[in-house]
């Protein structure tokens, strides 16, 4: 990715606050994962439910937060894919001269 387009992404209003959304729920997935396997043995099956519940809750958290992150990068490339033309465009234009 050229430094002009690494900048775009970095001054985007977005970008910020969805990767921080992301990365925030993927800690507490993880989180919530190793609570639920540490002293299994030693918890109720009501305590063992709950967690079963936390972490399933947490999963889909950072599922719909890495989706809305991941869709707005795709979005920063395809407006910027846009503004480029392609290489092999580019070879096409070459090659006729």
């Amino acid at each position: 990715m050229a430094q002009n387009d690494q900048s775009q992404i970095e001054s985007c209003y977005l970008c910020r606050p969805l990767s921080e959304e992301f990365a925030t729920a993927a800690r507490l997935y993880a989180e919530a994962v190793v609570l639920l396997t540490a002293n299994a043995a030693n918890r109720s099956w009501q305590e063992h439910r709950w967690l079963c519940h936390a972490a399933e809750q947490a999963r889909r958290r950072a599922e719909v937060a890495g989706v809305a992150f991941e869709g707005h990068l795709a979005s920063h490339h395809d407006r910027l894919r846009q503004q480029q033309p392609e290489a092999e465009d580019i070879s096409r234009y070459r090659s006729s001269r």
